[in-house]
């Protein structure tokens, strides 16, 4: 009989501010990359899927000793990170066995969410669990965990009315914007980040009017790819600066280990602009 448990490690907007989760970030490459030069080699860890959001960074795992397994993950984090041990430990959680299913499950019925009910999360469980590197290190136990955590994510939508509309974050902050700008017509905004959240910002700001539609990404295929079916621009994110006077509205929508728009930068732009201020 195995007595392997199931846990997670993680930090989420729940228990950190956005300012400590920033510096907490792990790119999910990184990730993958430390599981296997740390961990593949001890007994402590069976089985392994990192999910990573703008929210929240978690870890869910198997192990026969799920305590010490957890330290050596925090470990990891401090790490790599360079966050001491007692910030690390202040704004992050363990939770085990039941605990840690049941997370998961409000996590993929959007429950854990900023915006409850909101409909991205539920995508971005489902591509950590199907990405080709988890397969690496997902076994039977979490393979049966996320398949019922998305099947409970789905029924939860289909049967209540927790997601009626919609509702995402990003879809709430526009809405916020729509009462305090107006008519989005002559507002030219940046999107930076291209992927799932960038791509449903975008689609939300063509929707809501916006005049000019600039989406800025690591790589200017996936920009270009974003941008052509909205009628905008797409820019690699080393090319934001030539453009920061020209923008009234700037969505930051991607993960990354560095800041894009630092204040120099936008001191700087400052005294170029063409229009009011920009809002972030």
């Amino acid at each position: 009989v195995s007595n392997s448990e199931i846990f997670v490690v993680g930090t989420s907007q729940a228990v950190a501010p956005a300012a400590v989760r920033e510096r907490l970030h792990v790119d999910i490459d990184d990730i993958y990359e430390a599981l296997d030069a740390y961990v593949s080699g001890t007994d402590l860890l069976e089985e392994a899927v990192p999910l990573a959001t703008c929210g929240r960074l978690e870890l869910y795992g198997v192990s026969a000793k799920p305590e010490r397994a957890a330290k050596l993950l925090t470990r990891l984090l401090q790490r790599h990170t360079g966050v001491s041990p007692e910030l690390v430990l202040e704004h992050s959680y363990v939770l085990r066995g039941p605990q840690a299913v049941s997370h998961l499950f409000r996590v993929a019925a959007g429950l854990d969410s900023v915006v409850h009910g909101e409909a991205q999360i539920l995508g971005q469980v489902r591509a950590a669990a199907h990405d080709e590197r988890a397969a690496l290190w997902k076994g039977p136990m979490l393979h049966r965990l996320f398949d019922a955590a998305l099947a409970t994510g789905k029924r939860v939508r289909t049967e209540t009315d927790i997601g009626r509309g919609g509702a995402s974050l990003a879809s709430a902050g526009l809405e916020i914007l729509r009462k305090e700008i107006g008519n989005f017509s002559s507002v030219t905004a940046l999107v930076v980040g291209a992927g799932d959240t960038g791509a449903l910002v975008s689609r939300l700001l063509r929707k809501a009017g916006v005049g000019r539609l600039i989406i800025a990404n690591r790589t200017a295929d996936t920009a270009h790819e974003v941008a052509e079916p909205l009628d905008g621009e797409g820019i690699t994110l080393e090319e934001i600066p030539g453009h920061l006077s020209e923008i009234d509205l700037a969505v930051g929508a991607a993960t990354l280990s560095r800041h894009v728009l630092t204040p120099e930068m936008l001191t700087m732009s400052a005294g170029d602009a063409v229009s009011g201020p920009l809002r972030l």
